[in-house]
């Protein structure tokens, strides 16, 4: 259990019953549907960039989380993440 988040945690008043972390990924059949995704999910980042530019920003994006994500052939349209679920109670005076 991450001692950061049971830090957090209890500096706001709760107590960490639970953290479990398990990895996942996606593996998208192609470049283009991982671009879309991107599309579809970087709402945030994309409100900033002009739309003309959107395709140019996910592709330098996606260029980039490759060169850090994958480590080996066959993963160059794998979306690796972590999925998180905590179960907090706060404590009864």
């Amino acid at each position: 259990m991450s001692p950061f988040a049971r830090e957090m945690a209890g500096r706001s008043g709760w107590l960490v019953d639970h953290i479990l972390v398990e990895k996942g990924s996606w593996d998208f059949p192609s470049g283009e549907a991982f671009a879309a995704f991107c599309g579809a999910t970087f709402v945030e980042w994309n409100r900033k960039v002009p739309e003309a530019d959107r395709p140019a920003f996910i592709a330098d994006v996606l260029d980039h989380y490759r060169a850090a994500a994958c480590h080996g052939p066959g993963e160059e349209n794998v979306f690796k993440f972590q999925q998180m679920e905590v179960a907090l109670t706060r404590p009864t005076d």
